[in-house]
């Protein structure tokens, strides 16, 4: 949680505003309603908590863009769902916008 902010400002701890995290996963919209990334979730909370232990008292997860039950199946397609997310989610964000795609192994984001 902290690295996502201290990447977010750039190393600048006056920052006081930046914007939520989006998220690109490979959980399948299809299963939201076991699945889905809510305000209510650890994960969601302890961003917000870390947010507001560093100033920023309306930060944490904001997007989540979802994958399917088809790359479930064929995990082999996780990586270009999520490139496809991507697109999606700069479409919805101003041009100027800067991004920083930071992954793990374990959904093919290095393939993303």
């Amino acid at each position: 949680m902290q690295f996502a902010i201290e990447v977010a400002r750039g190393g600048d701890e006056s920052i006081k505003e930046i914007p939520r995290l989006a998220v690109l996963t490979a959980r399948a919209r299809e299963f939201k309603f076991a699945l889905e990334l809510k305000e209510s979730s650890t994960i969601n909370t302890n961003y917000r908590a870390a947010g507001r232990a560093n100033g920023l008292e309306d930060w944490g997860i904001g997007t989540v863009l979802y994958g399917s039950v088809r790359e479930w199946v064929f995990q082999s397609l996780k990586a270009d769902r999520k490139y496809d997310n991507f697109g999606r989610l700069q479409a919805m964000l101003p041009r100027a916008s800067q991004y920083i795609f930071v992954g793990d192994t374990g959904e093919r984001d290095e393939a993303a």
